[in-house]
């Protein structure tokens, strides 16, 4: 039955007819009319049944070793699978370890950061504040020199510049009939006597102060290099005096202040580059104007502007190209510059966000120390107010024509540099802004 199983994987013989007979001693008999052929067929199909039982045997050996193996691979893979899993398990606990580190760091570094920015902001203020307390010691310096000197005698005392002043000067001024004393300023840094003269010329009058005189050289220098000079730095602070935008008792800038300020926009001004001069040729042992340095550099400087050019550029100067808060008036250098730069690491106050104006003697006094908050805003607006007026053929205050004819005569001149349009609108003829060494244009 198995051999006839067989027969059809042989092919062609199903035309074969088989009767088997015998036993295992005697082996297979075939009665057929091919015996041979039959015999011989049979014979194969006998070896290809054992083949095939062995075979069979193999096979199956095979396919459970197959089995095996591939149950192997499938624990194997299973086994991979999970530690796959657990490595990203892994992983992803380590990155999430490692983000939240990084969370802890930026919050830590965000912490100092803020801290950093605090304990900068508080020096800033100690800074303000330590200048702020500087200027008012100054300011009350005449005060306690005279609580301290009470009770000394009465030759220390006239040696004080305070009790010369009130002492000896006071008492013989009241005594002229041409002199009037107007203000007593016997307390701060430079004690003055404020004195009007025939009722029209006021006068500071001071003593033991050597420096005044060396300003005085420099800016007499300035003022001799031409008359346009002294003309408008006698028009700014005539503006300023009428804007009430002047006088350090009322916390507002000194007219030495706005003489630096017109000096400085004469010297940074392209159309004007007013020579720098060195100040230590004005110093006690210079030799002033004579200085080779100083004929050097005023060789050959000519100013090509009116006096009203010059007052209309100086108010768009500072109205349009100033940096305030960050640009620093300095006459001693001559160009412009920011705060930051190195020339005023010893400037006071040079952390607040004010108007910064050099002393070019005492270079680590800073002017602005009188300048109340509000005050340089009214500063700043009356800038404004007078381009404003200038833009309209108006002039600035403090600078009116006695007479309506003679304000006619001065809008209509051409070498004022304003000219009126037919609605009695003006132009007025502008110069570029130069931003020279990182200074910005302010608002």
């Amino acid at each position: 039955e198995e051999l006839r199983k067989m027969l059809p994987r042989l092919g062609g013989a199903s035309d074969w007819k088989l009767s088997i007979f015998g036993s295992a001693a005697n082996g297979f008999s075939v009665r057929d009319s091919d015996v041979d052929v039959t015999c011989i067929s049979a014979a194969k199909l006998l070896r290809h049944h054992r083949f095939t039982s062995d075979m069979s045997e193999l096979l199956d050996k095979e396919k459970e070793k197959e089995k095996a193996k591939e149950k192997e691979e499938r624990e194997e893979k299973k086994e991979e699978k999970k530690q796959e899993k657990d490595e990203k398990n892994s992983e992803e606990t380590e990155e999430t370890k490692h983000e939240e580190d990084n969370e802890t760091r930026i919050e830590e570094k965000a912490e100092k950061e803020e801290k950093d920015e605090k304990d900068e902001k508080e020096e800033k203020e100690a800074h303000e504040k330590k200048d702020n307390n500087n200027c008012e010691k100054e300011d009350s310096v005449g005060e306690k020199k005279e609580e301290d000197s009470a009770g000394d005698d009465e030759q220390q005392l006239a040696e004080e510049p305070q009790a010369v002043l009130r002492g000896r000067w006071q008492p013989m001024l009241e005594e002229h009939l041409q002199f009037k004393v107007v203000e007593e300023i016997f307390f701060a840094k430079v004690p003055i006597l404020k004195v009007q003269f025939d009722g029209r010329l006021e006068v500071d009058l001071s003593c033991q102060n050597t420096r005044a005189v060396q300003n005085t050289k420099l800016l007499r220098a300035y003022a001799n290099m031409d008359p346009r000079v002294r003309e408008l730095v006698i028009a700014v602070k005539l503006w300023a005096k009428a804007a009430h935008v002047c006088g350090a008792a009322k916390h507002h800038l000194s007219s030495y202040s706005f003489t630096l300020l017109t000096i400085y926009f004469l010297q940074v001004s392209v159309d004007v580059q007013l020579p720098c001069l060195p100040v230590a040729a004005f110093e006690p042992d210079g030799a002033g104007e004579d200085d080779k340095q100083v004929k050097a550099a005023t060789a050959g400087w000519v100013l090509r502007l009116s006096t009203a050019e010059l007052l209309i550029n100086f108010f768009l100067f500072y109205n349009f190209c100033f940096a305030w808060g960050r640009e620093v008036v300095s006459m001693r250098l001559g160009t412009r510059h920011i705060i930051e730069e190195q020339p005023f690491e010893a400037l006071q106050g040079r952390w607040s966000a004010r108007m910064h104006i050099e002393d070019p003697y005492i270079v680590h006094r800073n002017l602005h120390c009188v300048l109340g908050c509000e005050e340089e805003l009214q500063l700043r607006t009356a800038f404004a107010e007078a381009m404003h007026g200038l833009s309209f053929g108006l002039l600035p205050r403090g600078l009116e024509p006695a007479s309506p004819a003679e304000v006619d005569d001065v809008i209509t001149a051409p070498h004022h540099g304003i000219k009126t349009s037919g609605s009695g609108a003006a132009d007025v003829t502008t110069t570029s802004c130069d931003d020279g060494a990182g200074a910005s244009g302010g608002e």
